[in-house]
């Protein structure tokens, strides 16, 4: 057993690598929360850009859970092996996580237009494909939000593109409207301006993903951080454990 400074090491070791883990448990939660909503916003959004996403948080947190539990054992066990095994890994995926967050923010630019072009392609399948049309009622009631504007055409007249709302009495769909009793719906549907969303659904979602990405950013910010410290506390505990070794068979 280590004694003194060293045992104070591990356990700040323990107590990191137990917040990562912690950490990376939500972090996989988060993961696997947005792969389980691909089915109804993949049309939406993009299958490449929700999955890709989710499975890039799932992985991570995976690794982050792994990692750290390891971390822990290494810890309790004052092995050298895993500390040292613990300590490279780390820094590599501290290296992956900066890596990664870097083109994050160089493409984010190209995510946005691609999942704007999406949103503008669906338009006229909407009624068409069930897909499609749950996720659009899905983003219409959740953001309280209605269609989206595209080249010179205001969000609300985006809808005159689909078949279904070219007629003066039917101009949007029943997910635009604020209030979802019938008569109403009747109203908002034959006078939008009046009675539906005015926000624009791109306008809202993108906003949405924008002020997650920080909150996820800082998350991952805080977890790299942890874990960097994690695997200085590592290597300083891997070397006081090989002298607190190597120390009795240099005395006797």
């Amino acid at each position: 057993m280590v004694q003194g400074c060293s045992r104070v090491i591990k356990f700040f070791l323990f107590f990191f690598n137990f917040i990562a883990l912690c950490a990376g448990v939500a972090i996989l939660g988060f993961g696997i929360w947005g792969l389980s909503e691909k089915n109804s916003m993949e049309r939406l959004l993009g299958v490449s850009f929700f999955m890709t996403i989710s499975i890039i948080v799932i992985v991570g947190g995976v690794l982050i859970v792994l990692i750290s539990f390891l971390g822990c054992c290494g810890a309790v066990r004052e092995s050298k092996t895993m500390l040292c095994l613990f300590s490279i890994i780390l820094l590599a995926l501290f290296i992956g996580l900066l890596t990664i967050g870097i083109l994050g923010y160089i493409y984010w630019g190209e995510v946005e237009a691609q999942m704007k072009q999406e949103m503008l392609n669906t338009i006229e399948q909407y009624q068409q494909d069930a897909a499609v049309t749950d996720a659009w009622d899905t983003v219409q009631q959740f953001f309280q939000c209605c269609g989206i504007s595209g080249n010179n055409d205001y969000n609300l007249n985006i809808w005159k593109r689909n078949p279904n709302f070219q007629s003066n009495a039917t101009q949007v769909p029943e997910s635009c409207c604020k209030a979802q009793d019938n008569g109403t719906v009747v109203q908002c549907q034959a006078d939008p301006y009046t009675y539906a969303y005015s926000e624009d659904c791109y306008v809202a979602v993108r906003n949405f993903f924008q002020n997650h990405s920080v909150v996820i950013g800082a998350v991952a910010i805080v977890v790299a951080c942890i874990l960097f410290l994690g695997s200085v506390l590592a290597c300083t505990l891997f070397n006081k454990i090989r002298r607190e070794q190597s120390a009795p068979a240099q005395s006797s």
